[in-house]
């Protein structure tokens, strides 16, 4: 037989010597775990004693460049007043322009009922009519800058794509 002595903790007699540490495989209660990193907050976490992210400090030499400066500075532009004045004229011109595109068609309709067919001159006005409206409703939308009739050349409404009396 061997030299081995017997361990006191009734193991193997052929074991490593009592003098030697012996690897523990069993969980014990005072062994931790493998360290793991501690977890990171989410991106968007703000501690609460900071200011959040988006949030810029008042400079410290003057007033703070604000939305409202850039409102203020356009507020006082002669340019943007000017056009909102002529805004006001064209709209109260389209009004007018509405009024006399319903005297155009009553006439027309008359036309129609005692004649058999609509007048030629007054269906050139209809579409130059129509030209104008479209013009002032492009200025007022800001799809144009060209300021219409009285202020430019009024339209001729000649519209190549428009059925004309002649095609009939």
């Amino acid at each position: 037989m061997s030299d081995a002595k017997p361990r006191p903790d009734g193991g193997p007699e052929d074991s490593a010597p009592p003098d030697q540490p012996q690897p523990d495989h069993s969980p014990s209660a005072d062994q931790q775990p493998p360290e793991q990193p501690p977890e990171q907050p989410p991106l968007d976490h703000v501690p609460p004693d900071e200011p959040p992210r988006d949030h810029v400090p008042p400079e410290s030499d003057g007033e703070p460049q604000t939305r409202e400066n850039g409102i203020g500075e356009h507020l006082k532009s002669p340019a943007a007043w000017l056009r909102l004045l002529f805004m006001v004229l064209f709209i109260a011109l389209w009004f007018i322009s509405r009024l006399v595109v319903f005297a155009v068609m009553g006439l027309q309709v008359l036309f129609l009922l005692f004649s058999g067919k609509p007048d030629a001159r007054l269906a050139a006005f209809g579409g130059s009519l129509a030209a104008y409206s479209y013009e002032v409703v492009a200025y007022l939308t800001f799809a144009s800058e060209t300021q219409p009739f009285p202020f430019s050349d009024w339209p001729d409404g000649s519209d190549s794509s428009a059925p004309s009396s002649e095609d009939k």
